[in-house]
């Protein structure tokens, strides 16, 4: 439960805090700070003057105002709904009137709001400011005049000015919102509870675990919110040993309510999930006030986001309760239990579980009925649905509860049979070898004696109170611990319904407890797509990264950081069909937000929002897609990229060719095999497929199909094309006559012009003229000899305008491309309000492919990677000198030199001879007592097993010459 004292007006409030100011008693604080900018939000309005007399505000509540009200709770739910909606500040009333509905709120003395419309309810608020109207009196059980019951606890009404009394009487959903957060909240609480429910059911089954299985819900069906009921049932049953215990000869399979419980109670926890995010934003939407009523304004906000919500909550509710249902008739039906358990339980079932779920549809039925009418009435309605889901669950648990009682006791008197049974087997024997030995009758019985007495310590040993003659699941065991003793499952109605109140946060988040303490037992996992990296593996990279960076660095280029996340509709719409692997955030208040699918959408937006004319960046982080990872391919779902891109206006192709001279220098220094950087113009590409037939719309997914020619044949690319993305058979036969040409880049310029492929098409001489400068350029720097002209490199990002490449390796087709990008001149536009455009161009270095390959080139030449940049150990032979030894590391430290020393007291040579071996550390900087008192140390170089004496003063000297003569 929250704390006894709530601050209202800071931000939202959460779940817990709002329950606990509507049904846990904890009081309204309100920010002084909100307070403040009420009153500022007041400066310059014209109506000032407070209207006590309420004839105006109650004149239009006579037509619709029967039809019941509200309860105590729903009317506190009420009021805090329309205080943290006025608390918004943009529906201008005083902060008197805020003060006001707190201290109602504090001293429990509400008004009686009719629930026909949010309106109605809203003027009887506005009545309640002025002192007029029925209300609930302090003790929330009478009802009273509003000003005697003000009076009664000297609270004085403020009066409302016209303005004022417009805004609570006719304006917002606020009453309404806060009725529906507060189903919401108790709602949110019910999900742990049916999970703990259905498990205790499941024992009471003996159901089979396999549908909870990780292959099963999160391999081949993998919904995030059904994985965490799966994972909680697994965690629930873990240990059973009366799950699975039955034959399956007799029910092979168990009924759907037991078999789908992962996925039913995911979908209905996923459905309470975004209807509670949704309601918490009603709950806390503004009330414009009655200036919204101006002309031009946006005028008053719907309320079908609200009654949607509504209906969805029902929903989530209405299928716990159902399956719930279902698992009492289960487990209550023949021949799961015997006579005496459904003799016992059945009266449980009809007036609990059936009973509360009868109550439930009721309900369910006027939410439909009421939707697109008013939200108020709908939401009450869904208010007592989430409470009867309360007493199903409840039911549901005390069937199981006594059900597994009676098997407990059914368990414990043939445990105590055999028992029995024992002692007597074990009577007859001591009596039988003690008679041939000849003992007396006396001390024959004081030996059965003994063995009695060890029997039962034995078995006090055994037992550790009730239940334990039944195994039931880890989880289960400890959900049974917060819950009413099992004896008392069939007798004690009230304890069962004091337990499972969804007022109170207190039991779910007890049991979501028992969840994450003991999932965090198991044995551990790694995400889907991502890995650790071991110290030897880190090594690699950072010599990876340290090549690449001195290359961007060699070239000017400068750094910069981004998010790693977005906003969506930055992303979204930039990667043609790859926009479906961009990893979606769960909504944290109010924005869109998605992991960044790479580096170079986020520069582009960068660009625009820093009005950047002219850089030339690298960028090294980690970006995110929700693909269908091949570890053994390098394809991850997290991994790091390296890119360099020069923005803003140069000389034709300058720029494009210095971003592939850098992809070459970088390639050639990593050391990973020889490569290829195939190379194809954007132009040229929409040139042929404009020539072979394609219409324009198709020109992007047809580039996409023709982007995976490089994993897929061309039969199936065609089919892709044809069947798929409707492309003319004929056009993509003869698309299929010119992808297949490739080559050295003047070879294939030769061909392109001997063939006259092109001719006559405006794009494609352009593309080819950007290719002859670039040919030219790569030629004057060097790294022409690596470029393959390949007419089938497609790339489908949408964003690609001009040349594109991506490098592969040629000894090995274990990897895909290592290196692609190419020019965007468009992109940046898309984030300038004005339009302006700011061409780039760029390339990726997909890193973590690299780094497959630099590790298994280690692996074969049996090379040990060292973990550690230790160039020596500072050792001693003999005796304690630790502190000698961190003296000796410190002038170390002190000077540069990478070094370290056991951290034991007194290291044996042996095992700091094995370190350094370990390790690879080349350097040992060997102390002892002579040593120390002659001011020397003895260097030794590992490698050679040469040493030396050194003065103390020249050490560091020493070890820089000692490490230069290493290192050639």
């Amino acid at each position: 439960m929250a704390s006894s004292k709530v601050s209202v007006g800071t931000g939202r409030l959460s779940a817990d805090d709002f329950v606990a100011i509507v049904c846990g008693g904890a009081s309204v604080e309100l920010d002084s700070a909100a307070l403040g900018a009420l009153q500022r939000a007041l400066e310059g309005r014209p109506d000032k003057s407070v209207r006590v007399a309420a004839e105006a505000i109650t004149a239009e509540m006579t037509d619709d105002s029967d039809g019941g009200s509200l309860t105590f709770t729903e009317t506190r739910a009420a009021v805090l709904g329309k205080l943290l909606a006025l608390l918004q500040g943009r529906s201008f009333v005083r902060a008197e009137v805020c003060e006001f509905l707190a201290n109602a709120l504090n001293s429990r003395v509400l008004p009686l709001l009719p629930r026909a419309s949010e309106r109605v309810a809203a003027a009887a608020v506005a009545d309640f400011a002025c002192g007029v109207g029925l209300a609930y009196s302090a003790d929330g059980t009478g009802l009273a005049e509003a000003a005697e019951a003000l009076a009664a606890v000297r609270l004085a009404p403020p009066g409302l000015t016209e303005a004022e009394a417009g805004t609570l009487r006719n304006l917002g959903v606020s009453c309404s919102a806060g009725v529906g957060f507060l189903a919401a909240a108790k709602a949110a609480y019910a999900v742990p509870l049916a999970d703990t429910a259905a498990a205790m059911s499941c024992e009471a089954f003996a159901a089979f675990t396999a549908p909870f299985e990780y292959e099963h819900t999160d391999v081949a069906r993998p919904h995030k919110h059904s994985s965490a009921v799966a994972a909680n049932m697994r965690t629930l049953l873990e240990g059973s040993r009366r799950c699975n215990s039955r034959s399956v000869k007799e029910e092979p399979q168990d009924p759907a309510c037991f078999r789908c419980i992962a996925h039913i109670h995911g979908g209905a926890g996923r459905l309470v999930d975004e209807a509670a995010r949704a309601l918490r934003i009603e709950a806390h939407a503004a009330e414009v006030g009655a200036f919204s009523s101006q002309p031009k304004s946006a005028g008053p906000f719907s309320d079908v986001p609200l009654t949607a919500a509504l209906e969805q909550l029902v929903q989530g509710a209405s299928l716990l309760s159902s399956v719930s249902v279902a698992r009492v008739t289960a487990v209550t039906s023949p021949p799961s239990s015997s006579a005496a358990v459904r003799e016992d339980t059945l009266v449980l079932t009809d007036f609990g579980a059936i009973a509360a779920d009868t109550e439930m549809h009721a309900a369910s039925a006027e939410v439909s009925s009421g939707s697109g009418v008013d939200a108020l009435p709908v939401a009450q309605a869904t208010l007592r649905v989430v409470e009867a889901l309360g007493r199903v669950l409840a039911a549901e648990m005390r069937v199981s509860a006594a059900f597994l009682h009676h098997e407990d006791a059914r368990a414990r008197a043939a445990n105590e049979e055999k028992q029995r049974q024992k002692q007597a087997r074990a009577v007859e024997a001591i009596t039988a070898k003690l008679e041939k030995l000849g003992k007396t009758t006396e001390e024959i019985e004081a030996e059965i004696a003994k063995q009695r007495a060890r029997d039962a310590e034995k078995a006090a040993k055994k037992s550790s109170g009730p239940g334990t003659a039944l195994v039931l699941g880890a989880g289960v065991t400890s959900a049974l611990s917060l819950l009413p003793p099992l004896d008392t499952a069939a007798r004690d109605d009230g304890a069962w319904r004091d337990a499972f109140t969804l007022e109170s946060p207190k039991l779910a988040r007890a049991l979501q407890h028992v969840f994450e303490s003991l999932q965090s037992r198991r044995k551990p996992k790694i995400a889907k797509g991502t890995r650790d990296f071991l110290p030897g593996q880190m090594r690699v990279r950072e010599l990876a990264f340290s090549t690449i960076q001195s290359v961007f660095q060699r070239h000017g280029a400068v750094t910069i950081d981004t998010p790693v996340f977005e906003l969506r509709e930055t992303l979204m719409g930039k990667y043609g069909e790859d926009s479906k692997l961009i990893y979606d955030l769960a909504d944290q208040g109010g924005e869109l937000l998605s992991l960044r699918y790479d580096l170079t959408v986020p520069f582009a937006r960068y660009v625009a929002m820093h009005n950047i004319a002219n850089i030339k960046r690298y960028h090294i982080a980690k970006v995110y897609r929700r693909d269908n990872p091949a570890m053994n391919r390098g394809r991850f779902r997290e991994f790091y990229q390296c890119d360099f891109d020069i923005a803003g206006t140069y000389g034709r192709m300058i720029p494009d060719s210095e971003v592939i001279k850098v992809v070459t220098e970088i390639l050639d220094g990593l050391d990973i095999g020889s490569y290829v950087l195939k190379l194809n113009h954007r132009g040229l590409l929409d040139a042929m497929l404009e020539i072979c037939g394609c219409p324009a719309e198709k020109f992007r997914p047809i580039c996409s199909a023709i982007d995976k020619l490089d994993k897929e044949s061309w039969e199936d690319v065609r089919a892709e094309m044809v069947d798929q993305k409707g492309l003319d058979p004929e056009a993509a036969d003869r698309i299929g006559k010119l992808v297949v040409h490739k080559g050295a880049a003047r070879e294939m310029m030769a061909l392109l012009a001997e063939r006259k492929y092109f001719d006559g098409h405006k794009g494609a001489r352009k593309a080819l003229d950007d290719l002859e400068f670039l040919f030219g350029f790569l030629e004057a720097m060097g790294c022409l000899d690596r470029i393959s002209f390949d007419l089938s490199l497609a790339r489908g990002l949408d964003y690609y305008t001009g040349v594109i490449y991506e490098a592969v390796l040629t000894e090995t087709d274990k990897v895909g491309s290592i290196a692609a990008g190419g020019r965007y001149d468009h992109l940046v536009g898309m984030f300038n309000a004005s339009g302006k455009d700011v061409p780039a161009v760029g390339v990726s270095i997909g890193i973590e492919r690299v780094f497959a390959i630099m590790e298994d080139r280690i692996k074969e030449r049996n090379e040990k990677m060292r973990e550690t940049y230790t160039e020596v150990l500072v050792a001693s032979a003999g005796g304690s000198m630790l502190a000698d030894r961190m003296r000796l590391a410190n002038e170390l430290w002190s000077a540069g030199v990478k070094a370290e020393f056991l951290p034991v007291e007194k290291p044996n040579m042996k095992k700091q001879l094995e370190y350094v071996l370990d390790h690879g550390i080349p350097l040992m900087a060997v102390i002892g007592e002579d040593e120390v008192a002659n001011g020397t140390v003895n260097l030794k170089v590992v490698s050679t097993k040469l040493e030396s004496s050194v003065e103390r003063a020249s050490i560091v000297d020493a070890v820089r010459n000692a490490l230069a003569q290493l290192h050639g």
